[in-house]
């Protein structure tokens, strides 16, 4: 499991950045093997998120209620995602660490490749957004 994450950080790290060197990669590596790891609490939260989902699904579809009153109960599910668990707020700083290693350590032709790549999903959102 692991490796998989890993291989799934390093996926997502060179089509934002491109290709890395031997030592990005060892770095990297390094601080990914750092952060906590523990696949029954992640697998565990998700599915209690995915079943509150359906829950709410299913008793929306039964109620029928009006649209303000269906749009306030989707709001207050999405707004609980606000407060993670101690478990989720820890992934989320060492992550956000991570990041922010990955970025100092990136040499300036691989920034602006990440810039010029988070550039054009903002355009590709905001096409979508427009139904273009």
């Amino acid at each position: 499991a692991l490796e998989l994450r890993f291989d799934k950080l390093m996926t997502s790290v060179e089509r934002l950045y491109g290709n890395l060197t031997a030592e990005q990669k060892k770095r990297i590596r390094q601080l990914s093997d750092q952060r906590s790891f523990d696949s029954q609490t992640d697998f565990a939260e998700r599915l209690e998120r995915q079943s509150q989902f359906i829950t709410l699904l299913k008793k929306l579809t039964k109620d029928k209620p009006k649209l303000e009153s269906a749009q306030a109960s989707m709001a207050a599910f999405f707004a609980s995602f606000e407060r993670p668990s101690l478990h989720a707020q820890q992934r989320r700083k060492e992550l956000v660490a991570l990041i922010a290693t990955i970025s100092q350590i990136a040499t300036p032709e691989q920034r602006l490749n990440a810039k010029t790549t988070l550039l054009n999903y903002a355009n590709t959102f905001e096409s979508i957004a427009r139904g273009r």
